[in-house]
């Protein structure tokens, strides 16, 4: 079985464009969620929590495998696990490119 659909490309880290170029493709008013949630993915310096509200906004226009590590990393972050993990667990996280 091929589970290529589930990689993260390492191109798409730190490219701004490349967050730009997703965006354009949700509705007005989920753009803004989008791009929090591919900022915290995808950037290095990008946001160390992510918002509930924007974060149920930005599934829909979420890959499989984006949807897997955000949801694992969101509860590092943002959730119960946070006192445990933090921000130190998204930034190794990103460094490693979820590999």
């Amino acid at each position: 079985m091929n589970n290529d659909h589930l990689l993260i490309d390492k191109a798409r880290f730190n490219q701004p464009e490349y967050i730009d170029q997703r965006v354009q493709g949700a509705a007005k008013l989920e753009q803004g969620s989008l791009r929090t949630a591919l900022s915290y993915l995808y950037l290095d310096d990008g946001p160390i929590n992510l918002p509930r509200d924007r974060l149920k906004r930005a599934m829909p226009y979420l890959e499989t495998a984006e949807m897997i590590v955000i949801r694992w990393l969101y509860t590092r972050t943002n959730g119960n696990l946070r006192k445990h993990y933090g921000s130190a667990a998204l930034k190794s996280a990103r460094l490693s490119r979820y590999a």
